[in-house]
Protein backbone atom coordinates (compact mmCIF):
# COMPACT_ATOMS: atom_id res chain seq x y z
CA UNK A 1 0.00 0.00 0.00
CA UNK A 2 1.65 3.58 -1.04
CA UNK A 3 1.79 5.90 1.57
CA UNK A 4 -0.20 9.61 1.28
CA UNK A 5 2.87 12.28 -0.05
CA UNK A 6 2.93 15.62 2.07
CA UNK A 7 1.97 17.78 -0.49
CA UNK A 8 2.07 21.16 1.80
CA UNK A 9 4.91 23.41 2.31
CA UNK A 10 7.45 23.04 5.00
CA UNK A 11 8.57 25.96 7.45
CA UNK A 12 11.78 27.27 5.61
CA UNK A 13 9.83 27.46 1.94
CA UNK A 14 7.21 29.49 3.96
CA UNK A 15 9.76 31.80 5.28
CA UNK A 16 11.26 32.41 2.48
CA UNK A 17 8.16 33.29 0.49
CA UNK A 18 7.54 35.84 3.35
CA UNK A 19 10.97 37.22 2.98
CA UNK A 20 10.55 37.27 -0.40
CA UNK A 21 7.23 39.25 -0.40
CA UNK A 22 8.65 41.58 2.09
CA UNK A 23 11.45 42.85 -0.01
CA UNK A 24 9.08 43.33 -2.46
CA UNK A 25 6.75 45.57 -0.07
CA UNK A 26 9.39 47.68 0.56
CA UNK A 27 10.87 48.44 -3.31
CA UNK A 28 7.25 48.85 -4.37
CA UNK A 29 6.45 51.21 -1.36
CA UNK A 30 9.93 53.10 -1.65
CA UNK A 31 9.02 53.62 -5.72
CA UNK A 32 5.43 54.89 -4.75
CA UNK A 33 7.21 57.31 -1.74
CA UNK A 34 9.13 58.29 -4.65
CA UNK A 35 6.79 58.82 -6.96
CA UNK A 36 4.52 60.89 -4.43
CA UNK A 37 7.78 63.01 -3.88
CA UNK A 38 8.62 63.67 -7.87
CA UNK A 39 5.13 64.40 -8.17
CA UNK A 40 5.06 66.85 -4.97
CA UNK A 41 8.30 68.67 -6.32
CA UNK A 42 7.12 69.19 -9.84
CA UNK A 43 3.95 70.37 -8.36
CA UNK A 44 5.99 72.98 -6.32
CA UNK A 45 8.68 74.02 -9.35
CA UNK A 46 5.17 74.57 -11.30
CA UNK A 47 3.54 76.59 -9.17
CA UNK A 48 7.20 78.57 -8.11
CA UNK A 49 7.19 79.45 -12.25
CA UNK A 50 3.65 80.68 -11.86
CA UNK A 51 4.38 82.74 -9.17
CA UNK A 52 7.82 84.24 -10.81
CA UNK A 53 6.03 84.60 -13.57
CA UNK A 54 3.37 86.68 -12.49
CA UNK A 55 5.97 89.01 -10.52
CA UNK A 56 7.85 89.82 -14.04
CA UNK A 57 4.33 90.71 -14.77
CA UNK A 58 4.12 93.18 -12.05
CA UNK A 59 7.48 94.56 -12.46
CA UNK A 60 6.91 95.39 -16.14
CA UNK A 61 3.84 97.46 -15.07
CA UNK A 62 5.06 98.63 -12.26
CA UNK A 63 9.05 100.17 -13.46
CA UNK A 64 8.74 103.21 -11.19
CA UNK A 65 8.87 101.10 -8.03
CA UNK A 66 12.55 100.47 -9.10
CA UNK A 67 13.68 104.13 -8.41
CA UNK A 68 12.77 104.00 -4.97
CA UNK A 69 16.02 104.94 -3.02
CA UNK A 70 14.65 102.86 -0.21
CA UNK A 71 15.66 99.64 -2.17
CA UNK A 72 19.01 100.57 -3.54
CA UNK A 73 21.86 98.81 -2.74
CA UNK A 74 25.74 99.66 -3.58
CA UNK A 75 26.65 97.21 -5.44
CA UNK A 76 30.93 97.36 -6.02
CA UNK A 77 32.54 100.37 -5.62
CA UNK A 78 33.94 102.82 -8.07
CA UNK A 79 37.59 104.25 -9.32
CA UNK A 80 37.09 107.12 -11.37
CA UNK A 81 39.98 109.26 -13.00
CA UNK A 82 39.44 112.39 -14.38
CA UNK A 83 41.86 113.29 -17.27
CA UNK A 84 41.50 117.06 -17.73
CA UNK A 85 43.35 119.44 -20.65
CA UNK A 86 45.54 122.23 -19.42
CA UNK A 87 46.32 123.40 -22.62
CA UNK A 88 46.56 127.22 -23.06
CA UNK A 89 43.60 127.75 -25.27
CA UNK A 90 41.60 126.67 -21.90
CA UNK A 91 42.32 130.27 -21.00
CA UNK A 92 39.24 130.90 -23.30
CA UNK A 93 36.15 132.16 -21.85
CA UNK A 94 32.99 130.85 -21.19
CA UNK A 95 30.12 132.50 -18.89
CA UNK A 96 28.31 130.87 -16.20
CA UNK A 97 24.77 130.86 -15.58
CA UNK A 98 24.72 134.27 -14.11
CA UNK A 99 26.31 135.44 -17.34
CA UNK A 100 29.86 136.02 -15.75
CA UNK A 101 33.06 135.39 -17.78
CA UNK A 102 35.05 132.39 -16.64
CA UNK A 103 38.04 130.89 -17.89
CA UNK A 104 37.60 127.46 -19.37
CA UNK A 105 40.11 126.37 -16.50
CA UNK A 106 37.77 127.97 -13.50
CA UNK A 107 35.08 126.13 -15.46
CA UNK A 108 36.12 122.51 -15.70
CA UNK A 109 37.57 122.64 -11.78
CA UNK A 110 34.44 123.56 -10.52
CA UNK A 111 32.48 121.45 -12.93
CA UNK A 112 35.22 118.33 -11.26
CA UNK A 113 34.70 119.81 -7.70
CA UNK A 114 30.78 119.17 -7.92
CA UNK A 115 31.23 116.17 -10.12
CA UNK A 116 33.52 114.61 -7.09
CA UNK A 117 30.34 115.49 -4.28
CA UNK A 118 27.97 113.93 -6.18
CA UNK A 119 30.55 110.56 -6.63
CA UNK A 120 30.80 110.20 -3.24
CA UNK A 121 27.48 111.03 -2.31
CA UNK A 122 26.06 108.36 -4.52
CA UNK A 123 28.03 105.64 -3.88
CA UNK A 124 30.52 106.00 -0.68
CA UNK A 125 32.78 103.61 -1.70
CA UNK A 126 34.19 105.78 -4.40
CA UNK A 127 37.97 106.34 -5.05
CA UNK A 128 38.77 109.36 -7.28
CA UNK A 129 42.25 110.77 -9.10
CA UNK A 130 43.51 113.22 -11.05
CA UNK A 131 45.56 113.32 -14.13
CA UNK A 132 46.32 117.08 -16.08
CA UNK A 133 47.90 117.15 -19.57
CA UNK A 134 49.02 119.64 -21.93
CA UNK A 135 52.69 118.80 -23.87
CA UNK A 136 53.12 116.45 -21.02
CA UNK A 137 50.95 114.74 -18.34
CA UNK A 138 51.26 114.71 -14.39
CA UNK A 139 49.82 112.80 -11.77
CA UNK A 140 48.10 114.98 -10.05
CA UNK A 141 45.91 113.42 -7.40
CA UNK A 142 46.53 109.61 -6.65
CA UNK A 143 43.46 107.65 -7.29
CA UNK A 144 42.36 107.04 -3.64
CA UNK A 145 39.19 108.17 -1.56
CA UNK A 146 39.83 111.18 0.47
CA UNK A 147 38.17 112.93 3.60
CA UNK A 148 37.91 117.06 2.70
CA UNK A 149 39.71 119.23 5.30
CA UNK A 150 38.44 121.76 3.50
CA UNK A 151 35.25 123.26 1.34
CA UNK A 152 36.43 122.01 -1.97
CA UNK A 153 38.01 119.35 -3.78
CA UNK A 154 39.55 121.13 -6.63
CA UNK A 155 39.40 124.70 -7.35
CA UNK A 156 40.87 127.89 -9.75
CA UNK A 157 42.94 130.54 -8.61
CA UNK A 158 42.95 133.43 -11.02
CA UNK A 159 46.25 134.59 -11.52
CA UNK A 160 47.36 137.78 -10.17
CA UNK A 161 49.78 138.66 -13.30
CA UNK A 162 50.66 137.02 -16.73
CA UNK A 163 48.07 134.53 -18.59
CA UNK A 164 47.20 131.49 -16.83
CA UNK A 165 46.22 130.75 -13.20
CA UNK A 166 46.75 127.89 -10.93
CA UNK A 167 44.61 124.57 -10.05
CA UNK A 168 44.72 123.56 -6.27
CA UNK A 169 43.33 121.29 -4.30
CA UNK A 170 41.97 121.45 -1.15
CA UNK A 171 42.98 119.94 1.98
CA UNK A 172 42.83 116.21 1.19
CA UNK A 173 43.49 113.48 3.51
CA UNK A 174 43.38 110.05 1.75
CA UNK A 175 42.27 107.05 3.86
CA UNK A 176 44.26 104.55 2.08
CA UNK A 177 47.35 105.84 4.35
CA UNK A 178 46.39 108.88 5.90
CA UNK A 179 48.34 111.10 3.48
CA UNK A 180 47.44 114.58 3.28
CA UNK A 181 47.52 116.30 -0.14
CA UNK A 182 47.33 120.59 -0.61
CA UNK A 183 48.72 120.66 -4.51
CA UNK A 184 48.79 123.34 -7.21
CA UNK A 185 49.22 123.27 -10.50
CA UNK A 186 50.38 126.73 -12.61
CA UNK A 187 49.14 126.71 -16.13
CA UNK A 188 51.73 127.44 -18.18
CA UNK A 189 49.92 127.34 -21.67
CA UNK A 190 51.26 124.33 -23.59
CA UNK A 191 50.22 121.93 -25.90
CA UNK A 192 47.29 119.30 -26.14
CA UNK A 193 48.87 115.61 -25.40
CA UNK A 194 46.63 113.73 -24.63
CA UNK A 195 48.03 110.11 -25.24
CA UNK A 196 50.35 111.67 -21.91
CA UNK A 197 47.46 111.97 -19.92
CA UNK A 198 46.06 108.19 -21.02
CA UNK A 199 49.01 106.41 -19.80
CA UNK A 200 49.55 108.48 -16.59
CA UNK A 201 45.60 107.09 -15.80
CA UNK A 202 46.36 103.72 -17.40
CA UNK A 203 49.05 103.60 -15.00
CA UNK A 204 47.03 104.69 -11.74
CA UNK A 205 44.73 101.67 -12.18
CA UNK A 206 47.06 99.34 -13.20
CA UNK A 207 48.89 99.94 -9.58
CA UNK A 208 45.54 99.26 -7.73
CA UNK A 209 45.55 96.53 -5.03
CA UNK A 210 41.62 94.95 -6.01
CA UNK A 211 40.44 93.63 -2.67
CA UNK A 212 36.98 93.40 -3.82
CA UNK A 213 35.02 94.20 -7.36
CA UNK A 214 35.26 97.57 -8.75
CA UNK A 215 34.44 99.84 -11.95
CA UNK A 216 36.95 101.75 -13.31
CA UNK A 217 35.84 105.05 -15.07
CA UNK A 218 37.85 107.54 -17.25
CA UNK A 219 36.21 110.88 -17.76
CA UNK A 220 38.31 112.51 -20.85
CA UNK A 221 38.12 116.68 -21.53
CA UNK A 222 40.04 118.34 -23.82
CA UNK A 223 38.87 121.67 -25.93
CA UNK A 224 41.33 121.11 -28.82
CA UNK A 225 43.28 119.45 -31.46
CA UNK A 226 45.93 116.63 -30.06
CA UNK A 227 49.59 116.72 -31.61
CA UNK A 228 48.69 113.18 -32.34
CA UNK A 229 45.53 112.08 -32.16
CA UNK A 230 46.06 108.71 -34.18
CA UNK A 231 48.23 107.85 -31.26
CA UNK A 232 46.14 108.83 -28.91
CA UNK A 233 43.02 106.66 -29.99
CA UNK A 234 45.01 103.57 -30.32
CA UNK A 235 46.63 104.80 -26.40
CA UNK A 236 42.94 104.72 -25.04
CA UNK A 237 41.48 101.83 -26.79
CA UNK A 238 44.49 99.13 -25.64
CA UNK A 239 44.04 100.97 -22.30
CA UNK A 240 40.72 100.29 -21.95
CA UNK A 241 41.36 96.56 -22.82
CA UNK A 242 44.67 96.47 -20.44
CA UNK A 243 42.40 98.46 -17.58
CA UNK A 244 39.40 95.61 -18.03
CA UNK A 245 41.48 92.70 -17.79
CA UNK A 246 43.32 94.10 -14.71
CA UNK A 247 39.59 95.04 -13.17
CA UNK A 248 37.85 92.06 -14.57
CA UNK A 249 34.90 94.60 -15.91
CA UNK A 250 33.62 96.43 -18.23
CA UNK A 251 35.31 99.97 -18.28
CA UNK A 252 33.22 103.10 -18.74
CA UNK A 253 34.93 105.80 -20.88
CA UNK A 254 33.31 109.50 -21.28
CA UNK A 255 34.58 111.78 -23.26
CA UNK A 256 34.34 115.93 -23.54
CA UNK A 257 35.02 118.33 -26.23
CA UNK A 258 34.58 121.65 -24.25
CA UNK A 259 34.05 123.83 -27.76
CA UNK A 260 34.82 121.41 -30.12
CA UNK A 261 33.00 120.90 -33.71
CA UNK A 262 31.93 118.13 -35.45
CA UNK A 263 33.44 116.90 -37.99
CA UNK A 264 37.20 117.96 -36.07
CA UNK A 265 40.41 115.68 -35.47
CA UNK A 266 39.37 116.63 -31.72
CA UNK A 267 35.83 115.25 -32.07
CA UNK A 268 36.92 111.69 -33.84
CA UNK A 269 39.40 110.93 -31.37
CA UNK A 270 36.97 111.61 -28.27
CA UNK A 271 34.78 109.62 -30.22
CA UNK A 272 35.95 107.37 -33.28
CA UNK A 273 32.78 105.15 -34.23
CA UNK A 274 32.65 103.55 -37.70
CA UNK A 275 29.97 105.97 -38.25
CA UNK A 276 32.08 109.15 -36.96
CA UNK A 277 35.41 107.77 -39.29
CA UNK A 278 32.87 107.41 -42.42
CA UNK A 279 31.76 110.44 -41.94
CA UNK A 280 34.88 112.43 -42.26
CA UNK A 281 35.50 110.55 -45.45
CA UNK A 282 32.50 111.02 -46.78
CA UNK A 283 32.53 115.01 -45.91
CA UNK A 284 36.04 115.58 -46.58
CA UNK A 285 35.90 117.22 -43.30
CA UNK A 286 39.43 118.29 -41.40
CA UNK A 287 39.56 114.77 -39.48
CA UNK A 288 39.39 112.90 -43.02
CA UNK A 289 43.43 112.03 -43.07
CA UNK A 290 43.02 110.54 -39.75
CA UNK A 291 39.62 108.79 -40.56
CA UNK A 292 41.34 106.96 -43.50
CA UNK A 293 44.23 106.04 -41.38
CA UNK A 294 42.32 104.54 -38.74
CA UNK A 295 39.88 102.74 -41.24
CA UNK A 296 42.42 101.32 -42.92
CA UNK A 297 43.57 99.28 -39.63
CA UNK A 298 40.48 97.35 -39.77
CA UNK A 299 40.00 97.65 -35.95
CA UNK A 300 37.33 98.97 -34.26
CA UNK A 301 37.48 102.13 -31.75
CA UNK A 302 34.64 102.54 -30.76
CA UNK A 303 35.47 103.30 -26.97
CA UNK A 304 33.85 105.90 -25.43
CA UNK A 305 30.68 105.36 -23.91
CA UNK A 306 29.41 108.44 -24.06
CA UNK A 307 30.85 111.29 -25.44
CA UNK A 308 29.54 114.81 -25.55
CA UNK A 309 31.03 117.45 -27.86
CA UNK A 310 30.42 121.00 -28.76
CA UNK A 311 29.73 124.87 -27.59
CA UNK A 312 28.74 124.74 -24.03
CA UNK A 313 28.70 127.52 -21.16
CA UNK A 314 30.06 126.79 -17.46
CA UNK A 315 26.58 125.66 -16.70
CA UNK A 316 25.95 123.25 -19.07
CA UNK A 317 29.76 121.82 -18.61
CA UNK A 318 28.95 121.69 -14.76
CA UNK A 319 25.37 119.44 -15.46
CA UNK A 320 26.98 117.36 -18.26
CA UNK A 321 29.36 116.67 -15.44
CA UNK A 322 26.57 115.41 -12.79
CA UNK A 323 24.75 113.75 -15.66
CA UNK A 324 27.63 111.36 -16.13
CA UNK A 325 28.20 111.36 -12.24
CA UNK A 326 25.08 110.12 -11.61
CA UNK A 327 25.61 107.09 -14.76
CA UNK A 328 28.16 105.69 -13.34
CA UNK A 329 27.06 105.94 -9.55
CA UNK A 330 23.95 104.06 -11.31
CA UNK A 331 26.23 101.38 -13.04
CA UNK A 332 27.09 99.81 -9.54
CA UNK A 333 23.53 100.06 -7.63
CA UNK A 334 21.17 97.06 -7.39
CA UNK A 335 17.38 97.96 -6.75
CA UNK A 336 15.32 95.76 -4.49
CA UNK A 337 11.63 95.56 -4.53
CA UNK A 338 9.34 93.07 -2.95
CA UNK A 339 5.46 91.90 -3.49
CA UNK A 340 3.40 89.84 -1.88
CA UNK A 341 1.62 86.54 -3.25
CA UNK A 342 -1.66 87.73 -2.74
CA UNK A 343 -0.80 91.31 -4.36
CA UNK A 344 -0.14 89.53 -7.49
CA UNK A 345 -3.57 88.20 -6.98
CA UNK A 346 -5.19 91.29 -6.51
CA UNK A 347 -3.92 92.62 -9.42
CA UNK A 348 -4.74 89.62 -11.83
CA UNK A 349 -0.77 88.58 -12.09
CA UNK A 350 -1.77 85.41 -10.71
CA UNK A 351 -5.35 83.49 -10.78
CA UNK A 352 -6.81 83.75 -7.46
CA UNK A 353 -7.68 80.01 -7.92
CA UNK A 354 -3.98 79.32 -8.35
CA UNK A 355 -3.30 76.69 -6.00
CA UNK A 356 -0.29 77.29 -3.49
CA UNK A 357 1.13 74.76 -1.50
CA UNK A 358 1.55 75.43 2.49
CA UNK A 359 5.71 75.83 1.91
CA UNK A 360 4.79 78.20 -0.83
CA UNK A 361 2.38 80.12 0.55
CA UNK A 362 4.19 80.40 4.32
CA UNK A 363 7.05 82.55 1.88
CA UNK A 364 4.32 85.22 1.62
CA UNK A 365 6.65 87.72 -0.80
CA UNK A 366 8.17 87.61 -4.07
CA UNK A 367 11.61 89.28 -3.98
CA UNK A 368 12.68 91.32 -7.27
CA UNK A 369 16.36 93.12 -7.99
CA UNK A 370 16.94 95.57 -10.95
CA UNK A 371 20.55 95.91 -11.96
CA UNK A 372 20.22 99.56 -13.53
CA UNK A 373 23.24 99.39 -15.61
CA UNK A 374 22.05 96.11 -17.48
CA UNK A 375 18.78 96.48 -16.83
CA UNK A 376 18.45 92.89 -15.66
CA UNK A 377 15.44 91.56 -13.29
CA UNK A 378 16.12 89.39 -11.01
CA UNK A 379 12.66 87.12 -9.22
CA UNK A 380 12.95 84.80 -5.94
CA UNK A 381 10.65 83.84 -3.52
CA UNK A 382 11.77 84.96 -0.19
CA UNK A 383 11.94 81.90 1.12
CA UNK A 384 14.45 82.55 4.44
CA UNK A 385 13.26 84.91 7.67
CA UNK A 386 16.30 87.19 6.75
CA UNK A 387 14.85 87.31 3.32
CA UNK A 388 11.19 88.16 4.77
CA UNK A 389 12.45 90.28 7.21
CA UNK A 390 13.83 92.41 4.34
CA UNK A 391 10.50 92.42 2.54
CA UNK A 392 8.98 93.78 5.41
CA UNK A 393 11.24 96.36 5.98
CA UNK A 394 10.69 97.74 2.22
CA UNK A 395 7.26 97.74 2.23
CA UNK A 396 6.97 99.28 5.67
CA UNK A 397 9.04 102.05 4.28
CA UNK A 398 7.11 102.75 1.00
CA UNK A 399 3.85 102.48 3.01
CA UNK A 400 5.18 105.31 5.21
CA UNK A 401 6.01 107.32 2.28
CA UNK A 402 3.09 107.18 0.89
CA UNK A 403 1.49 108.66 4.32
CA UNK A 404 3.69 111.06 4.43
CA UNK A 405 2.68 112.39 0.33
CA UNK A 406 -0.56 111.83 0.82
CA UNK A 407 -0.18 113.93 4.18
CA UNK A 408 1.52 116.18 1.80
CA UNK A 409 -1.34 116.59 -1.05
CA UNK A 410 -4.51 116.07 1.26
Amino acid sequence: MKKKQNIGFTLIELLCVLVILALLAIIVGRSIVRSVNEAKTDLTETQEKSILNAAEKWSLDHTSEFDDIEGVINQVGLDVVFILDVSGSMTSTVRNVNGVSMTRNQAVAEATNDSIVALYKGNINTRIGVVLFGNSGKDFLPLDKYERMSTYYLRYIAPTSGSYGTLESGRLVALKDGAVYEKNYKYDGSGTELTNGMLIAQQKFMDQTLEEPRIPVVIILTDGDDFRPSTAIKTIKEGRSVIETKYKSTMYVYTIGFGISNGSKAALTLNPTPEAIQYAIDHNTSAKTLAEELQATGENYDYADGSFIGAMDANALRELFLQISDEVVKATKITQVCVTIDELKDGGYLSKDAKINEELAKSTYVLMSENAATNQYGFSIAKTEEQKQQCRDLIAAKEERENETSNLNP
